[in-house]
């Protein structure tokens, strides 16, 4: 059983990528969003692997983190989601934003993914909640600054708080909305005082 490969990108597409691991060429399926990435042939990469075994198949699935697998086990678990559609709902979401969308019981989002109804949505929300619970898709420091108010210009202040409020299960965007206010109206606070007045105003 594969559960992690590293090694030489030989040839990559949109849902499945090849790895050169000492001379041998492993097919891994991808999401579209991992595709985009993991970098170009030649570039190394490093993928958690799930190895799907049937009777008439073995198939490789590849995921940049360990939560992003876990997701992807939890989303095939539901009755009617295949390893095909969970690759569509990862390539459609980011692990985060799908953590979010769960939690949040957003059926309008669910159903932007290709092939996923209003009954699929709702019955992915009815499902994965509980799943959901407990997991925290960790998103770096640029993706955290990158979805901040631009004028704000402490980026990194920002993402550190954010990342201890989310460790603590508090939701990302809710996270985000009270740090940013904060840090709006006590432009000279440090992160101690950030992450207190935080969490003050999200009880």
């Amino acid at each position: 059983m594969i559960g992690y490969l590293t090694g030489t990108i030989r040839n990559k597409k949109a849902t499945e990528v090849i790895i050169d691991t000492n001379g041998v060429g492993y097919l891994c399926k991808i999401s579209v969003l991992t595709s985009e990435k993991i970098g170009s042939n030649g570039e190394t990469v490093e993928l958690f692997i799930h190895t799907y075994v049937r009777e008439d198949d073995i198939s490789l699935f590849g995921f940049l983190s360990e939560i992003e697998k876990e997701i992807y086990l939890k989303l095939i678990s539901v009755s009617g989601i295949g390893s095909k559609m969970g690759l569509a709902v990862q390539s459609t979401f980011s692990a985060s934003d799908l953590l979010d969308i769960v939690r949040n019981e957003q059926v309008e989002m669910l159903v932007m993914i290709p092939g996923v109804g209003k009954k699929t949505a709702e019955r992915l929300i009815l499902e994965l909640k509980d799943k959901f619970k407990l997991l925290i898709a960790p998103r770096s420091e640029k993706d955290i600054a990158g979805s901040l108010p631009k004028d704000l210009g402490t980026p990194s202040l920002i993402s550190e708080a954010v990342f201890a409020l989310e460790a603590l299960g508090f939701y990302r965007k809710k996270c985000e909305m009270v740090v940013t206010k904060i840090m709006r109206e006590q432009p000279d606070i440090n992160i101690e005082g950030l992450i207190r007045q935080s969490l003050k105003a999200m009880r």
